[in-house]
């Protein structure tokens, strides 16, 4: 299993273990109560940070002997990160958050949105007509084998060259990522295969198109990735949902993943 690599003219963020959809999408809305059918006390003697860079690491934990809290050590991270990786996102950037406050639990969607003042004709003078002179475009290329990929490229840019000649234009790129291909950990891929299957699943192997996180863990850590599928396939939109038996099967196959794992280091 791979995840795509991609060469950009724009950027990308990335998860390890990750129970994700298959697409994403943006709410609008307050923070909702996470279900939690029993009232149980939270109890938390430990902290723990799991985050792509060790800069950022260290600064949460420094956050945390300071007497902060998770929210502070996360601040912490997106400030240091915007340093030390700052193609991930970042500041700016969006994610989801579960909290615990209060005795209650909270579920943030905080995921990105174009800045308000965007619109769709914002390029386009007052005919419709793209504003002469200059136009720019960013772009994501994106497959499972690292030759392909820079071939489309390569492509691609050939013909933006041979337009623009015919058309008396000038092209500039720039590459701001050069991304290659990330392979999953194959003994972990093989756990999370046979968890499906135990639990009478049908199997799926697929190659993310997607950025995640898992793409800068696996330099580190082996890494593999279960994903929720998202129905209909709506991704980037509202009404983009996951279903709850979904949910409740991925977390019987993350246990005994977890199990199996557990096993296997004894």
């Amino acid at each position: 299993m791979k995840l795509v690599e991609k060469t950009r003219i724009s950027a990308a963020a990335l998860a390890l273990l990750s129970l994700s959809a298959l697409s994403t999408g943006f709410l609008e809305a307050t923070p909702a109560f996470a279900k939690d059918t029993q009232q149980r006390p939270a109890v938390l003697n430990a902290s723990a940070v799991a985050v792509a860079d060790k800069y950022a690491a260290d600064a949460a934990e420094q956050i945390f002997k300071e007497g902060g809290n998770a929210v502070d050590a996360a601040v912490a991270i997106a400030f240091s990160l915007a340093v030390t990786y700052p193609e991930a996102g970042n500041i700016g950037g969006g994610g989801f958050m579960t909290l615990y406050v209060n005795g209650k639990p909270y579920f943030l969607d905080y995921r990105e949105r174009a800045p308000l003042a965007a619109t769709r004709t914002m390029y386009q003078d007052d005919k419709g007509n793209v504003i002469p002179g200059k136009a720019m475009v960013s772009l994501d290329v994106r497959h499972e084998r690292d030759f392909v990929r820079r071939t489309a490229v390569k492509q691609l840019l050939e013909n933006a060259r041979a337009i623009a000649e015919r058309r008396w234009l000038g092209v500039q790129h720039q590459d701001q990522l050069e991304q290659p291909a990330v392979p999953m950990d194959e003994r972990l891929t093989s756990f999370v295969t046979d968890a499906i299957e135990a639990a009478g699943l049908p199997l799926k192997h697929m190659t993310s198109g997607a950025g995640h996180d898992a793409m800068v863990l696996a330099a580190r850590v082996p890494t593999t990735m279960l994903f929720l599928r998202s129905p209909g396939g709506l991704s980037h939109h509202p009404d983009e949902t996951v279903r709850e038996e979904d949910v409740e099967a991925a977390l019987g196959v993350g246990r005994y993943f977890l199990e199996r794992v557990a096993a296997e280091i004894r």
